[in-house]
């Protein structure tokens, strides 16, 4: 049954529902209330399970960057912060740097570019060190739980000239 009591799900492509074979009739279901049952069918005729009722509780988590762009001057370092409320509590907090060109990056760990500083759960500080041209572009912290995933992101500027 769908989450509104009637219907069939389909779980071929959908980013809520997944599993379901003949070789394994599971049914995985992410982040959505309802009251669902099991239809079986074969060449004998068809039989439903009798019926279930999932509750999610806490929600995905919350990132929060205070502004949604930042400007630096060439050579300076640049602090973006991020402070992330979640019930139940984040699992983990990432960066992740696209250029203004379209390539990404992950940034997972302070390096001589990036400096991370946090406790992994409800902040993560991430410093742009020396900036330069190519460090313009958008940074967005996501936060990850066992609900789902937030994320937040900023825009950095680089002014001045080498």
């Amino acid at each position: 049954m769908t989450p509104s009591g009637s219907g069939t799900i389909d779980v071929s492509g959908s980013q809520k529902y997944g599993g379901s074979t003949t070789a394994s009739p599971d049914l995985v279901i992410a982040n959505h209330n309802g009251i669902y049952s099991c239809l079986a069918t074969n060449t004998a005729g068809t039989s439903e399970s009798g019926t279930i009722v999932l509750t999610v509780t806490g929600s995905q988590p919350t990132p929060f960057i205070p502004l949604t762009s930042y400007s630096v001057l060439i050579g300076n370092d640049v602090l973006i912060p991020c402070t992330v409320s979640a019930n139940s509590a984040a699992t983990l907090i990432q960066w992740q740097f696209t250029s203004n060109s379209g390539s990404s990056i992950s940034i997972s760990q302070s390096t001589t570019k990036y400096t991370l500083v946090g406790d992994s759960t409800t902040t993560s500080n991430l410093t742009i060190n020396s900036a330069a041209l190519t460090d313009a572009g958008t940074y967005r912290c996501s936060a990850t739980n066992s609900v789902g995933t937030g994320s937040d992101s900023a825009t950095l500027t680089i002014t001045g000239s080498k």
